[in-house]
């Protein structure tokens, strides 16, 4: 208790800034008396911390549950819904209690019980609620039974079997999801930026959204790469074949927007498909590479062209260790970048030490004997977090260096790791809204059904979002990113060859962005995922029927057939090809013709060995006859003419560049 007590008079002598701070009186004895008053508070304080809980693991100890599994009655009521007991809760509490889970899980206890030291708020454990609800969300209010919990943060995570063994699976999502309810604990809500994208690991939104987003996302790689997570979980990162299949996956799907063909190939034909569960491997993958740090290279064509395809190139592939890093202004704005510094942050041993002042874990109701390396990380964060409430990350990098000085160095040195030599200040914000330029309603709307005004920040501006402006050239573009920062709209002034009407139109676009943000235009409410399902049903039924006509004239060349026959057998073979194509990771084409060819044209050709009369009264007379015995001509010629019958849906999937 000595050493207690000397942290409390240090801290009464204002020798720990940030807490309590005695100013001079003019009379010594004034001073006495103060300090003699401070020191007894602060005493008082210390042991109704002690009292209270001392740390999450008397919590524990004592009964009190760090995780509480819910699930709906269907009720509501005072606008929020009536919750209950799961029944299965000890399941979900076994395998989220060990892991990256387990352990946010006391941090989530210590920082419950810092806000109640700080605000008088009741502490309360991490609810976890099973629902109906597709997806993961942070939400807050609700009763448990008779309960008013109106207050209090939860996850709601649809129900699922499986707690981890995949990418994404909720060993990821609960930590990611919880810690979108402790930022909006600590700091308050996340502002509203300027962007109207929806969010995704690649997509460049505005600064408030990817803090957000980002500070979320760093715990799903700190998940998998816990030494205690799930076996299964383990297991994913056992060799590297899921990075491998992500990178072949993007790479296709590069090849297919730069191609001069214009036809759909297998990647945008399905793009949801796919793209839902590569986005969680490039949550770990690339967010620990730090490739959302670099600025994919565009090619000419694509600027030249339509810049939509340019935009969703930029928006869903990473950077290459080759490509140009993004500028500050893009990279605060990028939750891939957020992700990768903070899980910069959470493994860095510099930042993992103990603070001197043993007053500075009172608050959490812990010791600094009882606190680990990782935990100190989050502890001085989420302090920094709840003085200077960020609403980014350079306020977040300013708060934290504001509130411990000497670790400032520290935090410089990992700033400019991450962000390839760059600083991270806040820039002025201008956002534009270029009506001119339409986008989809998120990177899965790849044919745009749900089109969207494109906005974007001048200072965080690609050469994809000015030369989409009507009268920007790729060298007026670029002109204008080697000039930023702008403090205004009116700095353009100063770019070489910026003409009147030029300066007019990017005003314009300024006053839209302000009649938008007024207006609260492109809501999520916006989204509607049937809406931007039809387009693709529309191309895969025309996919399917085109090939499947062209592949009943080649099957015709090899067997002579009734037309109906071959239409039938055409796009059976597309079918059946396309399906393994969409369903299998193989190289492009390879299983649009040995699919067909071995669950069709085996079957059939052994039929025309085992039936050769049935077969060949259907078949003319001359196409069967020569030196070979008959039934193995029949069967080789049905056989050849199902392969021809895959053959268009491998030229039509193939970009032709």
């Amino acid at each position: 208790m000595n050493s207690n007590v000397r942290a409390l008079v240090d801290q009464a002598e204002g020798m720990y800034p940030g807490f309590c701070h005695t100013p001079p009186l003019g009379t010594i004895a004034m001073r006495r008396v103060l300090k003699v008053a401070g020191l007894l508070c602060l005493c008082a304080i210390w042991a109704s911390v002690d009292v209270a809980t001392a740390t999450a693991q008397d919590r524990s100890a004592a009964g009190t549950p760090l995780l509480e599994v819910l699930r709906e009655t269907g009720l509501t009521r005072d606008g929020v819904p009536v919750l209950e007991p799961h029944p299965d809760a000890a399941r979900y509490v076994a395998g989220l209690a060990r892991g990256l889970s387990g352990r946010l899980l006391r941090l989530y206890a210590l920082e419950q019980h810092y806000l109640q030291v700080k605000n008088g708020t009741a502490p309360e454990p991490a609810y976890l609620l099973i629902s109906s609800t597709m997806g993961g969300f942070p939400r807050f209010g609700f009763y448990l039974g008779s309960h008013d919990k109106r207050t209090a943060g939860y996850v709601d995570l649809r129900v699922d079997p499986r707690i981890g063994g995949r990418f994404g699976a909720m060993d990821q999502i609960f930590p990611h999801e919880l810690g979108h309810v402790i930022l909006t604990q600590l700091a308050g809500l996340p502002q509203h930026g300027g962007s109207n994208q929806m969010h995704a690991i690649g997509v460049r939104t505005d600064a408030f959204n990817a803090f957000n987003e980002g500070f979320a996302e760093h715990f799903q790689v700190l998940a998998l790469d816990d030494p205690d997570a799930l076996s299964e979980t383990r297991e994913l990162l056992r060799d590297d074949f899921f990075e491998r299949r992500s990178a072949m996956q993007l790479r296709e799907y590069a090849q297919e927007l730069e191609a001069l063909w214009p036809v759909p190939g297998r990647r945008r034909v399905v793009f949801p498909l796919w793209f839902s569960s590569n986005e969680q491997a490039l949550r770990f993958y690339a967010v620990k590479a730090n490739a959302f740090a670099r600025q994919p290279r565009i090619p000419a064509r694509l600027l030249r062209a339509d810049p939509y395809e340019a935009y969703l190139l930029e928006n869903v592939m990473p950077g290459r260790p080759s490509d140009a890093p993004k500028n500050p202004a893009q990279l605060v704005s990028s939750e891939g970048v957020v992700a990768a510094f903070f899980v910069a942050w959470a493994t860095s041993g510099e930042l993992q030490h103990t603070r001197r002042e043993a007053a500075f874990y009172a608050p959490f109701g812990v010791t600094p004997a009882s606190v680990t390396p990782f935990e100190n990380a989050y502890l001085k964060l989420f302090h920094a977090f709840s003085v200077s409430r960020p609403a980014d990350l350079p306020a977040a990098i300013a708060g934290y260096k504001a509130c411990f000085p000497d670790e400032a160095p520290a935090v410089d040195r990992l700033v400019r790791r991450i962000a390839l030599g760059q600083s991270l200040d806040g820039v002025a914000r201008i956002w534009l809204a270029n009506d001119d330029f339409r986008i989809g309603t998120s990177v899965f709307d790849q044919f745009r059904s749900l089109p969207r005004v494109h906005t974007f920040d001048l200072n965080a501006a690609s050469e994809v979002d000015l030369v989409a402006v009507p009268g920007v050239s790729s060298e007026m573009a670029d002109a204008i990113r080697r000039r930023s920062p702008y403090h205004s709209l009116e700095d353009l002034h100063g770019v070489k060859g910026m003409s009147a009407s030029l300066m007019d139109r990017f005003r314009a676009l300024e006053r839209r962005a302000a009649a938008r943000r007024r207006n609260g235009a492109d809501d999520e409410a916006s989204f509607s995922f049937g809406a931007i399902v039809r387009p693709y049903l529309w191309r895969l039924a025309v996919l399917v029927l085109l090939t499947g006509v062209l592949g009943a004239v080649a099957y015709r060349l090899a067997v002579p057939r009734t037309w109906p026959h071959a239409v039938a057998n055409g796009i059976a073979a597309i079918v059946v090809g396309l399906v393994l194509e969409v369903a299998l990771d193989f190289p492009r084409g390879v299983l649009a013709v040995v699919g067909p060819l071995l669950f069709l044209g085996v079957p059939a050709a052994l039929y025309c060995l085992l039936f050769p009369g049935r077969t060949a009264r259907r078949v003319a007379a001359s196409r069967v006859d020569g030196h070979l015995p008959t039934r193995g001509r029949l069967a080789l010629a049905v056989w050849f003419a199902w392969i021809l019958a895959a053959l268009p849906l491998v030229l039509v999937l193939t970009p032709h560049f």
